[in-house]
């Protein structure tokens, strides 16, 4: 099992807008769908309002690495940098 977490640091008063934009498109419930996912979860850091916490959980790497080639993901490469200032990659 491949276990990641992702840390989104957004940019200053854009979390609300990031956080409606994945649900309009949909990105966890799509990547909840692929082969593999375990656990694809969104948490919103209480005393961190510009921040997003993703934790992911997959069968393999090879499954996270087709995770990362969907269309869903594609867009939403797309859309991230309008509100995301960085990401912080972690593995557990």
């Amino acid at each position: 099992m491949l276990i990641l977490t992702v840390n989104y640091k957004l940019k200053k008063g854009k979390r609300d807008e990031f956080v409606k934009r994945l649900i309009k498109e949909k990105i966890a419930e799509h990547t909840r769908m692929e082969q593999g996912c375990i656990k694809y979860e969104y948490y919103l850091p209480i005393d961190k309002a510009d921040e997003l916490f993703l934790l992911e959980a997959w069968e393999s790497r090879e499954d996270q690495q087709i995770h990362l080639q969907s269309d869903h993901m594609r867009k939403m490469r797309e859309f991230k940098s309008e509100y995301v200032e960085s990401t912080e990659l972690g593995q557990m």
